[in-house]
């Protein structure tokens, strides 16, 4: 049986705590098990993209599932702290 690699990461804003979960997949990004695309608004989740576009120059984003579960602080507090958990992650 081949192993997996998973990784885990957390990012932090304000009072908003994210923790991020990499592993080899193709799911996609889950928030609190939500996709991605049905997260908040369009400006959340433009932010949240922002670190995935600067990996995507360097790594195939379509093999990593990304599962974030976040807590805590505003929506603007959430979507840094998930894009900085998931920035983390990918280094």
């Amino acid at each position: 049986m081949a192993k997996v690699k998973i990784i885990q990461s957390s990012g932090k804003r304000k009072t908003a705590v994210a923790q991020a979960t990499l592993r080899e997949g193709n799911t996609g990004v889950r928030i609190n098990l939500q996709p991605l695309d049905h997260y908040q608004s369009k400006w959340l989740r433009l932010k949240i993209k922002d670190a995935l576009k600067i990996a995507s120059l360097h790594l195939d984003l379509s093999q990593i599932s990304i599962d974030v579960k976040v807590s805590g602080g505003g929506l603007n507090g959430q979507a840094e702290a998930i894009s900085s958990a998931i920035a983390r992650g990918l280094v």
